[in-house]
């Protein structure tokens, strides 16, 4: 499914797909969480980067964790 719309609202959509909450996109973006909580609140404009990693992410099914074992990181653990 192709991003048309750059708005907050398809930003958690696309965030939701992904199976990733703002705090879980923050960390896998390495970013703090008030600035994924200013791009879902449309505070603050979502950098092209990010709507290009999701939105290909996405397209390919991939998940966080398989994106981040693809560039040789190691998958986060648990939240517990």
């Amino acid at each position: 499914m192709r991003v048309t719309d750059h708005t907050p609202e398809a930003f958690r959509e696309l965030l939701d797909d992904l199976g990733l909450s703002q705090n879980a996109a923050a960390r896998f973006l390495d970013v703090g969480d008030s600035r994924a909580r200013r791009w879902a609140s449309g505070k603050e404009d979502i950098p092209a980067y990010v709507w290009i990693l999701f939105a290909v992410m996405r397209e390919n099914g991939v998940s966080p964790d398989e994106a981040r074992n693809l560039a040789g990181f190691p998958a986060y653990p648990e939240p517990g």
